[in-house]
């Protein structure tokens, strides 16, 4: 894949860092988290296949690429990169009939999905489901969600926020990764609004508020990485 972008402006552009070599999990969540140098539907033939990709410039062809492939180059980083999404609304619902009530979330989804609104990070607790979507389905999904008669809850919506993905293999071995995070932000007045540890355990994504994302991503590149 070619990108028209010098690897600084790059950087800047995507809130990311760049690695030599990315494994194709990590290049996948960052895909979803936002990054637009792969498309994260690219990366399972390469998986499937056993085969690498590599990313250049078209600004700088004689320069090395990022590689992704099946292993990446060994690195005492915990953290390889940092993606963000802009833009994002939060609906959060909350019931006393979500307790032990094994249909209430796919009853909210089912009722998305028909609306054709995706889901970008969800987080639950007993009474109270909170996910986040792309802004101009705000309305939308609002009104989709008050046609479930089924539904006794109330619902509110936040708009004005940005959601930071923080992505590395070291993650999954070295402990109080999210407390270094959450800590380097609180120091500078910077609320977390909603949290979420990916399946794959090398992703920890969070949600605040718009006006602070590039703070953010400064207090965390500096706490990680440089």
């Amino acid at each position: 894949g070619w990108q028209p972008l010098k690897k600084k402006i790059l950087a800047v552009l995507n809130k990311m860092r760049d690695s030599w070599k990315k494994d194709v999990t990590i290049s996948e969540e960052l895909g979803y988290l936002g990054a637009k140098i792969l498309h994260p539907k690219t990366i399972q033939p390469l998986r499937q296949k056993g085969l690498e990709a590599e990313v250049k410039n078209l600004l700088a062809p004689e320069v090395k690429g990022t590689i992704i492939g099946k292993r990446s180059r060994k690195t005492k980083e915990i953290v390889k990169s940092i993606a963000a999404i802009k833009d994002l609304a939060v609906i959060t619902i909350a019931s006393s009939s979500m307790v032990n009530n094994s249909g209430f979330a796919s009853m909210i989804f089912s009722k998305l999905a028909e609306n054709g609104v995706s889901i970008d990070l969800i987080s639950t607790s007993e009474t109270a489901i909170s996910f986040s979507i792309d802004p101009k389905y705000l309305d939308i999904s609002l009104s989709a969600l008050r046609q479930i008669k089924d539904l006794p809850c109330t619902i509110n919506s936040r708009k004005e926020l940005s959601l930071i993905g923080v992505v590395g293999e070291g993650m999954i071995e070295t402990p109080g990764i999210a407390g270094r995070i959450f800590s380097a932000l609180g120091k500078e007045n910077i609320n977390v609004e909603l949290i979420s540890q990916g399946a794959s355990e090398i992703n920890i994504s969070f949600v605040i508020k718009k006006q602070d994302l590039n703070r953010a991503i400064y207090l965390i590149h500096r706490e990680f990485i440089s």
